[in-house]
């Protein structure tokens, strides 16, 4: 039996592969934010990724409106603001994001969040609010989204278990119908042991499993996953600290990790 492998094309829940780096969906979003075409690294696949599930479900139209965790420096705020969808953004409390502001993974203002490159300060005045966010205390006034999204931000915030929990409480946030995309850590060595806790967790295919069922029993729709985990020039390759590209697949607390993707369909 053939395993189709997953495409930018086609999104569903799945594994960043080479062949998907290949694809017009990624070069064309590099060339948007700026980076070079040729670049393989699984931080542009994962912004990537969520901008094409956003895409093909129609939520980059003007009009949406979206909610971002643990924002960073993501470019895909000052992407939608150029579309006209009302975004509010949101980064970790001071104290929590303190360990990001130096590797530039974290964002305490609008301003800093700002791609100039990208849309004019009028859009993103316009069109972007700004405020902190603990992950796992979600505002209660947060509600009411067309659509949500974190990137590799949820195994940071305590363990497994607290990342399916925040997954779960993200659909709280969103409309009926509404549509959450997260990213994140995927273990490719076990799916038995595994790192769990703080900093960074790894979740195996066993944890995204029991998520997807029991959201399923609550009667959301989880896209359907593909596993597959590439067999392109680059998905061989397990890079080690120091880190550098083609940053693909990653040696990370002695297990073989990558980004994983999937999407979540509040129940109407």
């Amino acid at each position: 039996m053939r395993i189709k492998e997953p495409t930018l094309e086609s999104p569903s829940s799945q594994m960043a592969t080479y062949s998907q780096m290949q694809e017009r969906h990624y070069t064309e979003f590099l060339t948007t934010i700026g980076v070079s075409t040729f670049e393989i690294h699984r931080k542009y696949w994962e912004w990537a990724y969520i901008w094409r599930a956003l895409e093909v479900t129609g939520m980059t139209q003007a009009g949406k409106r979206g909610l971002v965790f643990a924002v960073g420096a993501e470019p895909i705020p000052s992407m939608l603001a150029k579309r006209g969808v009302k975004v509010h953004a949101s980064d970790s409390p001071q104290e929590i994001g303190e360990m990001w502001r130096v590797s530039q993974q974290f964002s305490d203002s609008l301003k800093q969040l700002w791609r100039e490159d990208i849309c004019s300060w009028e859009d993103m005045e316009q069109h972007v609010s700004f405020r902190e966010v603990d992950m796992l205390n979600i505002p209660t006034d947060l509600r009411d989204f067309d659509f949500c999204w974190s990137s590799c931000s949820l195994e940071h915030i305590g363990g497994i278990e607290p990342g399916l929990q925040f997954i779960e409480n993200t659909l709280e946030t969103l409309k009926p119908g509404g549509i959450a995309v997260h990213t994140t850590e995927f273990n490719l060595s076990s799916n038995d042991k595994t790192i769990d806790g703080f900093p960074t967790c790894l979740f195996r295919r066993q944890d995204l499993e029991k998520l997807t069922d029991r959201l399923r029993q609550q009667g959301h729709k989880v896209w359907d996953w593909n596993f597959w985990p590439g067999a392109g020039q680059h998905d061989f390759h397990i890079d080690f600290p120091p880190f550098a590209p083609p940053h693909l697949k990653i040696n990370l607390y002695q297990y073989v990790s990558t980004s994983i993707g999937l999407v979540v369909e509040k129940k109407a």
